[in-house]
């Protein structure tokens, strides 16, 4: 297992990715009855099939499995697995199968984050310092465009963690994020476009 996401809107179900390309939906609170174990806790198995047959087939050579559970709307949830990122929308489950995916940095993606305001928007960075520590924001309703690309630091930095800063106080309207980068963290304004 890689990743465990909890989500504010509900106490009994969590989230949980595997390293080979499966995402668990999971009602945490069913008791463990022997007469119920052949229901087990998975409310739904999520797939990204490119990465669960690399992994199968001994051609994945970036491990992966960030996850993230869309605060907005509790139906999105969102996974990288290599140099791959797939979407699931829960209300349009098609066998598992990913309801948007994509590739991005060849050499590994490390995170996934969803904007904490947004159903569209979410960034994903590298993990291999062979690329520059950088972050790609992403917006589902302009798949065919381009990420936005913020490189914070030269290669071979790389982004160890990231999140998104909700804003909050007077005068804070611009989406933010902050990276941890090396022995720095960085606070990056990523601009009203974005969002546009």
């Amino acid at each position: 297992l890689h990743s465990v996401v909890s989500h504010p809107s509900t106490a009994k179900d969590i989230v949980v990715s595997d390293s080979q390309g499966s995402v668990f939906v999971v009602d945490w609170r069913v008791d463990e009855d022997p007469s119920e174990r052949y229901r087990g806790l998975s409310i739904a198995q999520l797939i990204d099939p490119r990465a669960l047959a690399d992994a199968r087939t001994g051609m994945q050579t970036v491990w992966g499995g960030s996850l993230s559970w869309n605060l907005v709307d509790p139906n999105l949830i969102g996974a990288a697995y290599g140099s791959r990122y797939s979407i699931w929308d829960m209300r349009e489950l098609q066998g598992g199968k990913p309801t948007y995916s994509g590739s991005a940095f060849p050499h590994g993606i490390h995170r996934f984050r969803w904007s904490p305001i947004s159903t569209t928007l979410f960034a994903i960075s590298s993990h291999s310092p062979l690329e520059d520590a950088a972050i790609l924001i992403q917006d589902t309703r302009f798949d065919k465009l381009d990420p936005r690309r913020i490189v914070l630091k030269p290669r071979p930095h790389r982004v160890r963690d990231f999140d998104w800063l909700r804003g909050s106080g007077v005068g804070v309207a611009e989406p933010r994020i902050v990276a941890a980068v090396g022995r720095k963290v960085m606070v990056v304004d990523i601009g009203r476009e974005a969002f546009q």
